[in-house]
């Protein structure tokens, strides 16, 4: 963050620094892609009026987040668009590659819900099982609806909490209570 601070030498680079701030609040908080791509283009803009080699790793960084969102968009519109086979391609190449703006679970989110519609339940299934094992501490209802879950027969961790908790409460419960 202090370096991102050192570059703030004019107005420009502190509009930079608040676009980067919005992305990430745009895409981790809203799930909106759109207006974190807009914020990534506006810190592009900010970043191209810089010569310095200091600028260039930052603008370096913003391209490649511009990419990776881009990929993202277009597998979005593929599956919209129904063509599941292309966008399934760009999903692989997504999930191969080191993600930094894109979450992970949003990209099985959409291969899993193309599963869904498309009715390949077995493939579905195993999406859901490979998102569970590599976000394992995630609470698979933030990116699977609970209703395909159960129809696919898969407890969320959010599920078993409360069924602990269920249990718990129904241990505590005293069985001779006096009459």
């Amino acid at each position: 963050m202090r370096r991102v601070w050192a570059l703030c030498t004019r107005p420009d680079d502190v509009y930079c620094v608040i676009y980067l701030s919005l992305i990430q609040v745009e895409i981790d908080e809203h799930g909106n892609y759109e207006k974190g791509l807009g914020a990534l283009h506006e810190a592009r803009r900010c970043l191209l009026k810089h010569e310095d080699s200091v600028h260039a790793a930052l603008k370096q960084s913003v391209e490649k987040k511009i990419t990776e969102v881009d990929k993202y968009l277009e597998m979005k519109r593929l599956f919209d668009k129904d063509e599941g086979s292309n966008a399934l391609l760009l999903s692989r190449q997504l999930l191969t590659s080191p993600l930094t703006m894109v979450r992970l679970g949003d990209v099985f989110s959409q291969m899993i819900e193309n599963g869904a519609r498309q009715q390949d339940w077995a493939t579905t299934r195993a999406l859901v099982l490979e998102l569970q094992k590599r976000l394992p501490q995630e609470n698979l209802t933030y990116y699977v609806a609970p209703d395909l879950l159960s129809q696919l027969g898969i407890v969320s961790r959010s599920e078993e909490q409360r069924t602990e908790s269920a249990l718990e409460i129904e241990e505590e419960i005293p069985e001779d209570i006096p009459a």
